[in-house]
């Protein structure tokens, strides 16, 4: 496993993005290192510490850090969304509401 871990490491490396490492390839060592099950107690709390950013937000209240909360809970979300092998599912389900608030717009400005 370690001899694994090593290889999917440098392979992070090699496929950079701005931030210098493979996104995609970090979600996969954090699936490995931590496990679904855990990832998903971590979304669970991410989602949680957004709802509280935003809540601070739509109070007027200081430390609303609704950007650096969206992007862990989308940094967890997308260590599930490829455990679960969800892609597929949410492009169509995405496209549906999408296409389903386009005619609310649409028909509301008519």
């Amino acid at each position: 496993m370690k001899l694994e871990k090593e290889i999917l490491s440098k392979l992070c490396e090699e496929v950079p993005f701005e931030g210098g490492l493979n996104e995609e390839c970090v979600y996969h060592l954090a699936l490995d290192e931590w496990g679904v099950e855990k990832q998903l107690n971590k979304l669970v709390e991410e989602c949680a510490e957004l709802i509280v950013a935003v809540s601070k937000k739509i109070n007027g209240l200081e430390g609303a850090n609704i950007a650096e909360e969206i992007a862990d809970v989308r940094i967890v979300m997308e260590q599930i969304i490829i455990a679960l092998d969800l892609g597929d599912e949410i492009y169509k389900h995405k496209n549906e509401k999408l296409l389903r608030l386009y005619k609310k717009l649409t028909k509301e400005n008519k």
